[in-house]
């Protein structure tokens, strides 16, 4: 049973909604599209490992996407399973090429074909992703839990190499195809030792209350200031900005598309850059509206709650 289920990370909502207000001149954009095709990839292969994880029988407890704080600090789980006998931590790598582990010296490179590069050794990382959940299920009073991690390999062309004991990675490195196999031939050994059921439903409803969505200051890091943003709505079949409205429908200077809902992407993407409200003065700016009365019409019509005591308009809660 999948309790959570992944959707886009929020920074790629951000990254998207911004991408398309930037001028091509801006001094950071390459710089920006860059996380974004590195975010879309690495959501990529979550989303071919979670093709097969979706397959475990239904005693599993699934939840995707798990962002926890222990001890002030926050961690993530790509997929977090609960089984009755353990509990099992998902890493998603989707590296393509040739990668290559050295588990003497905690190394870890990928060779695309023209260059060699390294990277933080992944099991490593498992490692300490697994001592701060054994730290967030003591903190909630869990005590004793089996917990195992896998690094899932999404790109089934990738090639795995080791360099020395290939023993020790194999037990915890897999491409995502032969992941359901080696979580269930474990949980079938540890079912064995005849070990106490886990209390699944329990666990998965305590880390489902204490997740937290994931977050970075897209601006911050990128440097972005309020007036790189630019305004006005953006037209669904050529993505220009600046659309402008008449007899309540919205035109298109460059396509001469029309529509009557296109502002609707506009605001919701005011909200994704990470804004809990809009006033009507600043919806007749971002969507180059002069009337006062226009403005609050379309904000009617666009599902938002207003909030009269603070005069502004937020977003219903999902």
């Amino acid at each position: 049973m999948i309790l959570r289920r992944r959707t886009k990370p929020l920074p790629l909502e951000k990254i998207d909604a911004i991408l398309p207000r930037l001028s091509p001149r801006f001094y950071n954009l390459p710089a920006l599209k860059k996380e974004s095709a590195q975010r879309y990839k690495g959501y990529i292969g979550e989303r071919k490992v979670d093709y097969f994880l979706n397959q475990l029988p239904s005693s599993f407890l699934t939840i995707q996407d798990v962002c926890l704080k222990t001890h002030g600090k926050g961690f993530q789980i790509d997929s977090l399973l609960i089984s009755h006998h353990a509990i099992y931590l998902i890493e998603v790598k989707n590296y393509g090429g040739t990668i290559t582990f050295n588990p003497t010296l905690k190394q870890f490179t990928r060779n695309n074909g023209n260059h060699e590069e390294g990277f933080s050794y992944p099991l490593t990382q498992v490692e300490n992703t697994q001592h701060q959940l054994t730290n967030w299920l003591h903190d909630h009073h869990f005590y004793n839990i089996p917990i195992y991690s896998f690094i899932a390999i999404s790109e089934p062309s990738t090639i795995i190499k080791v360099v020395g004991e290939e023993s020790q990675i194999a037990q915890s490195v897999t491409h995502g195809e032969h992941l359901l196999k080696k979580i269930l031939n474990l949980d079938k050994e540890i079912k064995t030792d005849k070990n106490t059921k886990l209390q699944t439903g329990e666990i998965g409803q305590a880390i489902l209350r204490a997740c937290v969505e994931f977050d970075i200051d897209i601006f911050r890091n990128f440097n972005i200031k309020i007036e790189d943003i630019m305004t006005g709505v953006q037209c669904p079949e050529c993505s220009q900005l600046a659309m402008y409205r008449e007899f309540g429908v919205w035109q298109c200077n460059y396509c001469q598309k029309r529509s009557k809902y296109a502002h609707l992407k506009t605001l919701s993407d005011h909200f994704r850059m990470g804004n809990k409200s809009i006033t009507n003065k600043e919806c007749r700016k971002l969507l180059h509206l002069d009337s006062r009365s226009t403005a609050t019409r379309i904000l009617k019509s666009s599902h938002l709650i207003y909030q009269k005591e603070h005069r502004y308009w937020i977003p219903k809660k999902s």
